[in-house]
């Protein structure tokens, strides 16, 4: 058999062909460079992820399990973020920052520690006295959180009393107008209208504001002295039913101290000022 072989030429013009071939393996290079540029961006993200370390702990206060911790810090960096969730759940309750106060009167920057509750939207800056302090023994002390979750209540009042650092700061007098009257401390305390007096000498003023609050209303007073310095800011928890005590959380201005006090309920505005006059502080 005689085999016979053909040879099929095409009508295309030769461009057309070297066009289209040129085209299909631009298509290939294009999209194999973006699966390597997508790779590429891929592991830079890993990278970037593997840079943040977390540590998973539990919150007991009273020796009891109130909440799951989650530490996050980056390497190379000693920024440290605590948040606090709800022991059976995924919801977050608050989150902690140590920060230092770079603008603080003194050399050495203080250590604070700034809150934020996301359910209230509040946040708070906390500079604990003794500066060892760590977060979960603030947390435990104030009892921001509880076993059914946020106490709403005692973070809105930490919150109310702990403003930012930086006003804070910018909120302290000088020492000379701190000063205490003299007078006779054991006398009867009289307010008329918003000032206060003791044995007839004049002591200062007494300004009440409500705060707004996820719970309701906030009840706070200013205590201002004869200078018209602010001495104090004292905050009043709602009473209990049959509780014949009244709890103030106070912040004194002369050491932007926060403290707690329960004092009888008759009368109570006097009688967080004749607390105020015992502490030498109006």
């Amino acid at each position: 058999m005689h085999l016979q072989t053909q040879i099929y030429k095409s009508n295309l013009p030769r461009t057309f062909v070297l066009s289209v071939v040129l085209g299909v393996f631009s298509f290939y290079s294009n999209t194999l460079s973006a699966d390597i540029h997508s790779l590429s961006e891929s592991t830079s993200s890993l990278k970037k992820n593997r840079k943040k370390t977390k540590q998973f702990d539990t919150l007991f206060c009273a020796q009891k399990p109130i909440a799951t911790i989650i530490t996050v810090n980056a390497k190379n960096d000693s920024s440290v973020t605590y948040y606090y969730y709800h022991i059976n759940d995924t919801s977050l309750l608050l989150s902690v920052k140590p920060m230092r106060n770079t603008k603080a009167s003194t050399n050495q920057a203080q250590l604070y520690f700034h809150f934020e509750f996301p359910n209230i939207q509040m946040t708070a800056d906390y500079k604990p006295k003794i500066q060892s302090k760590n977060v979960n023994e603030i947390v435990c002390e104030y009892l921001l959180i509880n076993k059914a979750g946020l106490d709403t209540l005692k973070a809105e009042m930490f919150a109310t009393i702990h403003g930012n650092i930086l006003d804070q700061n910018t909120k302290k007098v000088d020492a000379e107008k701190l000063f205490i009257v003299e007078r006779n401390k054991n006398a009867e305390i009289k307010i008329e209208d918003i000032e206060i007096s003791q044995d007839g000498i004049f002591l200062g003023r007494c300004e009440e504001e409500e705060l707004d609050g996820p719970n309701g209303k906030i009840v706070q007073y200013s205590i201002f002295n004869s200078t018209g310095a602010l001495v104090c800011v004292a905050s009043k928890m709602p009473s209990s039913n049959g509780n014949k005590l009244i709890q103030w959380n106070l912040l004194t201005q002369r050491d932007m101290r926060f403290s707690t006090v329960q004092l009888k309920s008759d009368n109570f505005l006097i009688e967080l000022l004749k607390f105020l006059v015992t502490k030498s502080i109006i």
